[in-house]
């Protein structure tokens, strides 16, 4: 997970101006690649790397559809991101992302007790639902929705107050 985090953080890093060797970014795009190649990988895992990897411009067709296999098994989080690689690598047609996103909006402030990827986050699952409905269905009420979930997350300070519900 590590890697898949370093990953997304160094390529948006790259997105803003920040200057990473090119070089760092070519292996840890053959690495994602292999990860999302690995049976033994979790979906939530692939679709992170295929996330990843789509903020890098570096998810083709092939690793992208190889992840998407799983799409059926994944839980809401791993299908954002996916939908969220889809989007950013244009792999599909933004009618279908906006199809398939709908019915993942809307979700409650809960970690998902059958996930071992999801580390109890409350709130990490509704700031990419966020992400997502911006980029998928940008003025649509249900995005709208979506940021007064992770506001209502706020304590009376202002602030939220659990690591994990930060975390991502």
């Amino acid at each position: 997970w590590g890697s898949v985090y370093a990953a997304a953080a160094l390529s948006l890093a790259r997105t803003h101006g920040l200057t990473v060797p090119d070089e760092t970014l070519r292996q840890t795009a053959v690495y994602l690649k292999t990860q999302i190649q690995e049976e033994k990988r979790s979906p939530a895992a692939k679709a992170f790397a295929a996330f990843a990897l789509a903020l890098n411009q570096d998810l083709d067709r092939d690793t992208f559809n190889l992840a998407r296999r799983q799409f059926a098994r994944m839980h809401r989080e791993s299908k954002i991101l996916l939908l969220l690689a889809a989007r950013q690598a244009q792999m599909r047609p933004l009618k279908e992302l906006q199809t398939e996103l709908k019915p993942l909006l809307g979700g409650k402030a809960e970690a998902a007790a059958d996930d071992a990827d999801d580390f109890q986050s409350r709130f990490r699952t509704p700031a990419l639902a966020l992400l997502a409905a911006q980029a998928i269905l940008p003025g649509d009420p249900l995005t709208q929705g979506e940021a007064l979930l992770l506001l209502g997350g706020l304590d009376n300070q202002g602030i939220w107050t659990s690591t994990a519900d930060t975390g991502w």
